[in-house]
């Protein structure tokens, strides 16, 4: 159950991300600390945050 919170949760941010260009860790960030705690939420936020945001927009 923790797992498909955990990636509902990731599939939302990078849908809000996606949509308006910013907002990923917005909305990922308290609901991975909800899932995991503090300090893996927010670990497992910035890691994510920095794989989605590194590679260029494809315009």
């Amino acid at each position: 159950m923790l797992t498909v919170a955990v990636l509902l949760a990731v599939a939302v941010a990078a849908a809000a991300q996606t949509l308006s260009g910013i907002g990923f860790a917005l909305v990922a960030g308290p609901l991975l600390i909800l899932a995991l705690g503090q300090s893996d939420g927010v670990r497992l936020t910035v890691a994510l945050g920095l794989l989605l945001t590194d590679r260029p927009a494809a315009f």
